[in-house]
């Protein structure tokens, strides 16, 4: 276990070593948080710190990311 929250906890696959929710909320659960507004909000940066979540667009910011990891890969000079 690498973060316990009380009920849940985030835990480490030993096979892959992903970080996971256990136990998975439930699709009412995950809905409470991934809402509508989640991956676009005219609103992202009104707020504290405690109510901003989400994306102020998410597919421009998928866009960036895509971007800047492509400049990573090795078919660009990327070395590991």
């Amino acid at each position: 276990m690498r973060y316990d929250f009380g009920e849940s906890s985030i835990v480490r696959c030993t096979g892959c070593r992903l970080l996971y929710l256990h136990p998975r909320p439930d699709s009412k659960q995950t809905f409470s948080v991934y809402g509508a507004g989640y991956f676009q909000s005219e609103n992202f940066l009104e707020g504290d710190h405690a109510t901003i979540f989400g994306y102020a667009d998410y597919v421009a910011a998928a866009l960036t990311m895509t971007a800047m990891i492509a400049t990573m890969l090795p078919s660009h000079g990327a070395t590991w």
